[in-house]
């Protein structure tokens, strides 16, 4: 695979855009987006200038300040404090207040259905050895895509502007991407070792087993576990390298909720594992399930605040405020099913409406590739490694939060740059409507495959082949990544898919023995068609980037910011 390139840029400098120099005095941070402690996020360079350093951290002090001022000091808001209607969002107030309401009623109503059914299907399921859980995770997939396609509609109808097509593909593939490791890592590294602690140490009281007691206790175990496991996704660096890669979309909608780490499910089953203790692994397997799924309708901005369930239930307008990037908005909301925690560990932020939330890492991984995405922010802590001499001390770069400056001890963290929705400028590649129309008919017939693939039993005939596949239908992500991207050798890759994709069709003549030769040869005429198509772009996917499509910060981002808050004080 061709690592993510580098752009080149040639563009003239502009009042609201850092010149070539600026840049290059401003290397990449080491990692992006979350911090510990403070929350300071990480996006200068410590190679900065003291005096530089020492006035943004000025402005992010004096942003904190300001924040804690509006929300009364305590986290959440007074109660003579009364948030508006954000303008970017809601252009109809009356019509996002009816598609609110009835979404938030319908969604709430729906997951504590699923949670009696839930109930029932462990009551049917306990005492059979042989029987498995469901993989409701696969099953939902259909009610996925319908959802966003709703969204999608929605969206285009009333030109809210939710949507990209180049982000929302990168968020499905990463989340095709990591479905597709799903099962892989959760038998080995989350099932097993529950199964064996369990097995071996489990108190097996009765009131662990069943009844509403061990049903509504482990639902609180099961947050209570997520809850630090999310925390220490956001302040461990090593863990927010894993799990950064869902923050990494700039866009907040329902497919961000399918941007998902593939390594991040390799290292949390260790929180989970003191359940193991009382409760069965078909009970917590349950459980476990419904805390993902749940989170799936929390990212939309199509929700409003939802009155009296904000005091318990994790709901839209509090995620919104956990994918922000504003300052106020940083290591807050890390609850899956409830906020109760975030209350009572002084995590808890309520969402000031007044300042539209900035969507996605501090500063962008200028990528679209869900290969990339995944060990980017790995590659930023070996280089925070590189910098230190101490071989001991170079674990720090994973025990401490993503805002530390490299060999600083004591620890200190960089400041918090400020961010608007106007200063702000989003990485987009501009690509040509026939081109962007190719990516997105590709992607639409690998969704299809990858979707049939995940439905196929694990333990089947020709496994082997549908692994094997499982690996094309990656590659496949991966040169759609490239080709949004227009990184080099990306019209390479996608010519290489194509053409393995051939090598499979006429492959899997000799493995079924139905007779598939008229699909053999159909398949075979549009992965031609497809690759003619593809040469025809081959002048635009050789044209660097330009200055307009990486996503940075107007130089002005501070002075707005501030306005925002003033504005914010007067409510």
């Amino acid at each position: 695979m061709a690592p993510p390139h580098t752009p080149t840029v040639k563009t003239q400098p502009s009042k609201s855009q850092p010149s070539k120099s600026q840049q290059s005095s401003s290397p990449s941070p080491t990692t992006p987006k979350r911090s510990s402690g403070a929350g300071l996020k990480n996006r200068q360079s410590s190679k900065k200038s003291e005096s530089s350093n020492d006035n943004k951290k000025h402005v992010g002090t004096e942003v904190l300040d300001s924040l804690k001022e509006i929300t009364d000091g305590k986290g959440y808001f007074p109660t003579n404090f009364r948030p508006g209607i954000n303008p970017a969002v809601y252009r109809n107030p009356l019509l996002s207040k009816s598609v609110s309401t009835v979404l938030s009623f319908t969604s709430v109503v729906l997951h504590f259905y699923a949670l009696y059914y839930l109930s029932e299907v462990y009551e049917e399921i306990k005492d059979k050895p042989d029987a498995e859980v469901p993989d409701y995770v696969v099953y939902a997939i259909p009610l996925f895509l319908i959802s966003i396609s709703t969204e999608i509609c929605y969206d285009y109808f009333f030109q809210l502007g939710l949507y990209r097509k180049n982000d929302a593909i990168s968020s499905i593939s990463s989340g095709s991407v990591q479905t597709l490791s799903h099962k892989l890592a959760a038998q080995v590294f989350g099932l097993m070792p529950y199964v064996w602690v369990y097995e071996n140490y489990g108190i097996r009281h009765p009131l662990f087993q069943s009844g509403p007691i061990a049903w509504w206790s482990l639902f609180l175990g099961v947050d209570f576990c997520y809850y630090w496991v999310h925390r220490t996704g956001h302040t461990m660096n090593l863990f927010w390298a894993m799990h950064g890669v869902h923050h990494a979309s700039e866009e907040y909608n329902l497919t961000s909720a399918l941007r998902q780490s593939v390594l991040h499910g390799w290292l949390n089953w260790a929180f989970y594992i003191p359940l193991a203790f009382f409760y069965p692994p078909k009970l917590f397997l349950l459980h476990s399930q419904f805390n993902l799924l749940y989170q799936f309708w929390i990212h939309t901005q199509t929700i409003r605040k939802m009155g009296p369930l904000e005091y318990i239930l994790n709901t839209p307008s509090q995620h919104r405020v956990h994918h922000g990037r504003n300052a106020y908005c940083i290591d807050k909301n890390y609850g899956g099913t409830l906020c109760i925690f975030d209350r009572l560990f002084g995590t808890f932020q309520d969402e000031i409406e007044e300042i539209p939330i900035c969507y996605g890492l501090t500063h962008s991984l200028h990528t679209f590739d869900p290969i990339a995405a995944n060990y980017k922010l790995l590659a930023n802590i070996w280089e925070s490694m590189k910098k230190i001499s101490n071989p001991f001390k170079k674990l720090f770069a994973c025990w401490y939060g993503p805002g530390w400056i490299p060999g600083t001890f004591p620890p200190k963290e960089f400041p918090i740059p400020p961010c608007t929705r106007h200063t702000h400028h989003k990485y987009n590649t501009q690509l040509s409507a026939g081109l962007s129309r190719y990516i997105v008919l590709e992607f639409l017939v690998c969704l299809i495959f990858s979707t049939l693939v995940l439905a196929y039993p694990s333990n089947g005939p020709h496994i082997l082949f549908v692994s094997v596949f499982n690996v094309y239908i990656l590659f496949s992500l991966y040169s759609f990544g490239c080709l949004s991207d227009r990184a080099p050798g990306a019209l390479v890759i996608e010519l290489t898919r194509l053409s393995l994709g051939v090598v499979f069709l006429w492959y899997a003549q000799t493995l079924f023995q139905d007779d598939i030769s008229l699909w053999r040869t159909l398949g075979t005429i549009a992965f031609v068609v497809s690759g003619y198509a593809i040469y025809q772009f081959r002048e635009e996917l050789r044209m660097p980037w330009k200055k307009v499509e990486l996503g940075f910060d107007d130089n002005d981002s501070a002075v707005e910011e501030a306005k925002q808050i003033k504005e914010a004080k007067r409510q």
